[in-house]
């Protein structure tokens, strides 16, 4: 019976081990960071500029026509080490999104200026649309430069 639980605590101990060892890896591996902003979108009876700067807007536009609207966003890279950037949109604008630069490496405390335009055809729907831009940071490490 002492065998089987010494047994048994040897086991215990080395699950509990290998978790530890596991979560220990992924708290200090970080070598990737994600960012989000959120963008949104009106279609309505008139056209309208929202310059607020809390998120990406993109304003108010006329049902029924094509509308093409742009705004640009300015990605940093505030490390000392170069990073891989992806961008992605989520949400109700993913399928009416286009960014004009992905994937690329941006060097370490330097700038890009991305372009994200919306185009809106004209039988959308009346409504508020709303989109998350996510921004995927990855360090890259020195035999990838």
């Amino acid at each position: 019976m002492a065998d089987k639980i010494k047994k048994m605590a040897f086991m215990i101990t080395l699950l509990l081990l290998t978790v530890l060892i596991i979560l220990a890896f992924f708290w200090t591996d970080k070598k990737s960071e994600i960012k989000e902003l959120k963008i949104d979108l009106i279609v309505g009876n008139y056209t309208s500029i929202n310059l607020d700067t809390d998120a990406i807007h993109f304003g108010t536009v006329k049902k029924g026509k094509v509308n093409t609207l742009t705004r640009e966003v300015v990605i940093n890279n505030n490390d000392n080490v170069p990073k891989k950037v992806r961008l992605f949109v989520k949400g109700d604008l993913s399928g009416l999104i286009q960014i004009s630069e992905n994937n690329f490496i941006l060097p370490p405390t330097e700038n890009k200026t991305i372009s994200i335009t919306v185009i809106v055809n004209p039988e959308r729907d009346y409504g508020t649309y709303e989109g998350m831009l996510r921004a995927v940071f990855q360090e890259i490490k020195n035999e990838e430069n």
